[in-house]
C-alpha cells in the first residue's frame, strides 16, 4: 500500500494524461487529490503540513507564471513591432530547411538559453521562435521540449550539479568537477543522438510528407558532427573550468559552429527540406522588412547579457537577492518548507525587460505593448489552476517525509524500495531514479537534492563509484525533464496548445526511452574505461 501510494504522484498524472489524454487542468487536479487523499490516510501528514505544503506549491506555481507571462509578452512584442518576421526571414537566408533550422535554434540556441537561465525557460523562448520559423504548433513544443534536455545538467550556472549535489557528504569542489566531468562523458552519447532525434521527431511528426527515410538520412552526418562538436566542447569546457559553464560556453561554440558549417555548405542536403502543410514555406521567401537583423536580434541578446551578468557577477547577484525578495520562508513554522522568488533575479522579470526594451528600440506604440501584455496576462492566467494543483500535488509529495508515521518521504520510499529490490543491478537503473524524479518536480535540481542522498547511499553499499551513480542520477533528470510536467503545461500554453499536454508527452516520451538507452550506453562504456 505504501509503495501505490509512493507511486501515485507517478502513476495516477501519467495514466490521466497520456493514456486517457485528459486535459492537464482536470488530470492534475484529479492527481492532486489523489496523492492528498493518501499522504493524510496512509502516510500520515499532519493537516498542517498539508497546508503548508500547498502554501508553497502556490507561490512556486506564481513563480513559473511569471516567468511564462514575460515570455509570451516579449513574443507578443516582437509580433507588434515586426522584428520576429526579421528574424524569420534572416533564419530563411541562412538556411530555409526545417531540419537544419530545428538543430540551430532547438538544440544549439536553446543550450546556451538554458546554461545562462534553466527554470524551464529555454522552451519558452524557443518554442516561438520554431513557430515563427513556420514549425506547427506541436512540433515547436515537442522540439524545444527535448532540445533543451542535454543542457540541462548545467544549467543555471552548474546550478543542478553545485546545488544539486549540496547535501552529499564528500560535497565540495572536488566533486562538483569530478561529477561533471563525468556527466559529459556519459552524455557523449546522448549529445551527438539528440539532434538527429530531433530532425526524426520533425520528419515523422508530419503524416503528409513522403520520402521520409530519405529526410532523415541525408541530414544525418552534419547532425551527428553539430551534436559531437557540442559533446566535446562539453568534455573540454568542465575538464578546464568545472561545471558552471559547460552549457554557456558549449552553447555558444556549437551555434558559432553550426553557422559556419551552413554558410561554407559543409554537409548541408543541397535541396532545403520543409514541412508542406507551413503556410510560411512560399511567403517567407516574398518577406522583406526594413529593420536591421542585429535590432530584431537584439531582445535576446539584452536576455543573453542580463541572465549573465546577474548569474556571473557576484555584486549584482547579491543586490537582486538582496532587493526584491518575496521569498517564503518557515511556511506554518515547518523550517524545511519554503519557496524561493527572487522577483528581480527571476528570468520572467529579465524577459519582461527585454519586451520593453524591444518596444522601445523598435518603435512599437504603447498600445502595441500594452496589448502584447494583456495578451500574455490572458494565457497565463487560463493555465494557472493547472499549474497551482501541479505544484501542490509536487510539494505534498516531496515534503511527506514530515510525517507521525513513516521515517521516509514519498520519494526517499521510492529508492528504497528500487534499490532493496534492483540494488545487484544499479549501474543501470540510477539513471531511472533521477528521471522519475524529474518528471514530478520538474526540476533536475530539486530531482538532485532529493534523490542524491538515496543514490550515494545504494553506490557505498553496492560497491559502485559513487562519482559515476551521482552523474548518472543527473543525465537521468535531463530525460525527465523533456517530460516534467510543469514544464510541458508551460510550453503548451505558450504555443497555443493548452489542454492538450498529454498528446506533446506523448510524442516526446520515445526520446525519453531514447535518452535513457543513450545513457546506459554512456555509463557502460564510463565503467569499462575505468575497469581498464
Amino acid at each position: 500500500m505504501l509503495l501505490f501510494v509512493a507511486f501515485s504522484a507517478i502513476i495516477v498524472p501519467f495514466i490521466l494524461l497520456v493514456i486517457v489524454r485528459m486535459p492537464a487542468r482536470y488530470a492534475m487536479t484529479i492527481s492532486a487529490g489523489a496523492v492528498t487523499i493518501g499522504a493524510l490516510t496512509v502516510w500520515g501528514m499532519d493537516k498542517a503540513v498539508l497546508a503548508a505544503s500547498a502554501v508553497q506549491g502556490i507561490h512556486r506555481a506564481l513563480s513559473i507564471v511569471w516567468i511564462l507571462i514575460g515570455a509570451m509578452t516579449l513574443m507578443y512584442t516582437l509580433k507588434e513591432t515586426g522584428a520576429m518576421n526579421r528574424i524569420r526571414q534572416g533564419f530563411y537566408r541562412l538556411s530555409p530547411d526545417m531540419r537544419v533550422q530545428t538543430i540551430v535554434v532547438g538544440f544549439a540556441f536553446s543550450a546556451l538559453i538554458e546554461g545562462v537561465s534553466g527554470f524551464g525557460a529555454p522552451a519558452t523562448i524557443v518554442a516561438p521562435l520554431l513557430i515563427v520559423l513556420g514549425f506547427r504548433p506541436i512540433t515547436a513544443a515537442s522540439l524545444a521540449l527535448v532540445g533543451d534536455a542535454v543542457p540541462v545538467s548545467f544549467g543555471a550556472v552548474g546550478t543542478p550539479v553545485i546545488l544539486g549535489l549540496s547535501n552529499i557528504p564528500d560535497a565540495g569542489l572536488g566533486l562538483f568537477q569530478s561529477v561533471a566531468r563525468t556527466i559529459t562523458y556519459i552524455d557523449l552519447v546522448a549529445a551527438i543522438v539528440i539532434p538527429w532525434t530531433m530532425v526524426i521527431l520533425l520528419v515523422y511528426g508530419l503524416s503528409d510528407r513522403p520520402k521520409k527515410r530519405q529526410a532523415i538520412t541525408e541530414i544525418l552526418p552534419w547532425s551527428l558532427i553539430i551534436g559531437g562538436f557540442y559533446g566535446a566542447t562539453a568534455i573540454m569546457t568542465a575538464i578546464a573550468f568545472g561545471p558552471e559553464f559547460i552549457s554557456i560556453i558549449s552553447g555558444i561554440a556549437t551555434l558559432f559552429f553550426a553557422v559556419l558549417t551552413i554558410k561554407k555548405g559543409w554537409l548541408i542536403p543541397k535541396k532545403p527540406w520543409r514541412d508542406l502543410a507551413s503556410k510560411d514555406t512560399v511567403a517567407m521567401q516574398k518577406v522583406t522588412s526594413s529593420m536591421p537583423l542585429l535590432l530584431a536580434w537584439m531582445p535576446y541578446i539584452i536576455i543573453i547579457v542580463l541572465l549573465l551578468a546577474t548569474r556571473t557577477i557576484p555584486r549584482i547577484h547579491d543586490l537582486l537577492h538582496q532587493y526584491g525578495n518575496i521569498s517564503l520562508n518557515a511556511i506554518g513554522g515547518f523550517e524545511s518548507i519554503h519557496s524561493s522568488w527572487f522577483l528581480l533575479y527571476s528570468p520572467g522579470t529579465i524577459l519582461l525587460i527585454a519586451a520593453i526594451a524591444a518596444a522601445f528600440m523598435q518603435k512599437a506604440s504603447p498600445n502595441a505593448f500594452f496589448k502584447a501584455t494583456k495578451e500574455s496576462f490572458k494565457i497565463a492566467l487560463n493555465v494557472l489552476i493547472t499549474l497551482l494543483f501541479t505544484l501542490i500535488m509536487v510539494q505534498i509529495f516531496t515534503n511527506s517525509g514530515i510525517n507521525a508515521e513513516q521515517p521516509l518521504s514519498m520519494p526517499a520510499y521510492i529508492g528504497e524500495m528500487m534499490a532493496q529490490n534492483f540494488g545487484q543491478i544499479w549501474s543501470v537503473l540510477a539513471p531511472v531514479l533521477g528521471m522519475l524524479g524529474s518528471f514530478i518536480v520538474g526540476s533536475s535540481t530539486v530531482s538532485t537534492l532529493t534523490m542524491s542522498p538515496i543514490q550515494y547511499n545504494i553506490a557505498i553499499d553496492t560497491n559502485l563509484v559513487p562519482t559515476i551513480v551521482l552523474a548518472q542520477q543527473i543525465v537521468g533528470a535531463n530525460a525527465g525533464n523533456i517530460i516534467a510536467i510543469h514544464n510541458v503545461v508551460a510550453v503548451a500554453a505558450i504555443v497555443g496548445l493548452a489542454h492538450r499536454e498529454g498528446h506533446i508527452m506523448r510524442k516526446v516520451f520515445p526520446c525519453v526511452v531514447m535518452y535513457l538507452g543513450c545513457i546506459a550506453v554512456g555509463s557502460f562504456i564510463v565503467y569499462r574505461l575505468l575497469q581498464n
